[in-house]
């Protein structure tokens, strides 16, 4: 079976569950932080991927370390389930997706926001604006300073691109001006 419907399935069960059990902002919030620690913690994520070195049940154990006041029963009874089916390997991708999809149920977006310079609250301001007119819900922007950029700003939610970085206009003026020099030439 495909990995990315697989983990979907996964998140929709916890969200349903958490959404069921009241548990849902206690249980995002330990989610994505598990997540981000498992991105950033590569010698983490590959125990956790690896099916030779370590068992299921130390896994969870070493998990539970993260969270020094207790992880929250219905995260730790997802991480048992997962672990059950063999599918702990893929815990960052489904708790990231789980994060997404609780959000989403709950009237709320996660943005991502890439800009060349700090942006303020006007602006912010305006994207979750168009955020809530587009799609009905609020939304939470994550804020990238990006120099690379020169200008203008990256703006993704959702899969959905907003583009108007000077750095991507002159790529396409560059472009552009291949493709006219092929011609001539």
């Amino acid at each position: 079976m495909n990995e990315s419907l697989i983990r979907t399935r996964y998140a929709r069960a916890l969200v349903k569950y958490v959404l069921e059990s009241g548990r849902g902002e206690q249980v995002c919030a330990q989610a994505e932080y598990l997540a981000g620690v498992m991105a950033s913690v590569p010698d983490l994520k590959r125990i956790i991927a690896s099916r030779d070195i370590v068992s299921s049940r130390e896994k969870i154990s070493v998990l539970h370390k993260a969270f020094p006041d207790g992880m929250e029963d219905a995260l730790d009874r997802f991480l048992r389930l997962l672990a059950d089916h063999d599918r702990i390997d893929m815990l960052e991708e489904i708790l990231s997706n789980f994060a997404d999809q609780y959000r989403r149920a709950v009237g709320f977006r996660n943005a991502h926001l890439r800009i060349a310079v700090q942006p303020d609250e006007t602006l912010l301001d305006r994207l979750r604006e168009l955020v809530r007119k587009q799609t009905g819900d609020d939304a939470h922007i994550e804020v990238e300073v990006d120099p690379d950029l020169i200008g203008g700003f990256i703006f993704d939610i959702d899969d959905h691109i907003i583009d108007t970085s000077v750095s991507s206009s002159l790529e396409r003026i560059r472009a552009q001006f291949n493709q006219i020099n092929r011609r001539i030439v």
